[in-house]
């Protein structure tokens, strides 16, 4: 970063390009839906990302994809058991 980057004229930076989610599986149930997605975020680990009826509705971070996946596959099965069905 030059120091023109710093001055109160200086152009913005430009917008960041969104990172595409992995997604796991979707499972519904009477209408509605839950989503899980895998989100790599570089040097700091992976992240498994829930939605519910397509509004985000919380995440946590993991070290590695492996426990993001195992997070997203436990939250399946908890849904499984309460009749939400897997749709992909």
């Amino acid at each position: 970063m030059t120091d023109d980057a710093l001055l109160w004229n200086a152009p913005p930076p430009p917008p960041r390009k969104p990172r595409p989610a992995e997604h796991v599986w979707t499972m519904r149930k009477d209408g509605e839906y839950y989503d899980a997605k895998l989100l790599g975020q570089g040097e700091f680990g992976w992240e498994c990302q829930f939605y519910y009826c397509g509004e985000f509705l919380r995440s946590r971070r993991w070290t590695t994809k492996a426990e993001a996946f195992g997070e997203a596959e436990e939250k399946r099965l908890e849904l499984e058991s309460e009749g939400w069905v897997v749709c992909s």
